[in-house]
């Protein structure tokens, strides 16, 4: 895990807003608090739970990553989730640029349908790109998993 990546949140609000960007505060072999299964293997970022959380409660709001060259349960290999928070939470990747420079990101994946585009972006050190997953239209976090790939790279 590179330390150009960092996962985290976005309060709620009619539009993300990055300046509220906050790190996760938990991280570990994911839970899923909602079936109570642990999953070898994938690791995630999310808040702690409160102590005594009653088994089917789900904030929902995480990132995780399959570290393993296997699937396990929805995570193909090496494949990123980020999936939004119960009250309007924002689940956030963000890149942040090592270097000054031209970077190149040439395709965005969730599941099934990769989107490819086509942007060069110039960026400063430290200049952050954030990924941010949201609730769907229908105002709930059910079915909001959005499975993530993104490829960056300098071109000069």
């Amino acid at each position: 895990m590179s330390s150009v990546w960092s996962y985290g949140y976005i309060a709620p609000g009619p539009t993300p807003s990055s300046s509220s960007f906050t790190l996760f505060t938990h991280h570990g072999t994911q839970y899923d608090n909602f079936s109570g299964r642990t999953f070898e293997g994938v690791y995630s970022w999310r808040l702690a739970l409160p102590a005594n959380t009653p088994i089917g409660t789900d904030f929902g709001l995480m990132v995780s990553k399959n570290l393993t060259s296997r699937r396990i349960d929805k995570w193909s290999p090496g494949e990123v989730v980020l999936h939004p928070g119960v009250g309007g939470y924002y689940g956030v990747v963000r890149w942040k640029a090592p270097e000054d420079g031209e970077i190149y990101s040439s395709q965005l994946n969730d599941w099934l349908r990769p989107h490819k585009f086509s942007e060069n972006v110039m960026v400063s050190h430290g200049d952050p790109i954030d990924f941010i997953v949201g609730q769907g239209t229908d105002n709930q976090i059910w079915g909001d998993s959005t499975a993530f790939e993104v490829r960056i790279a300098k071109v000069r």
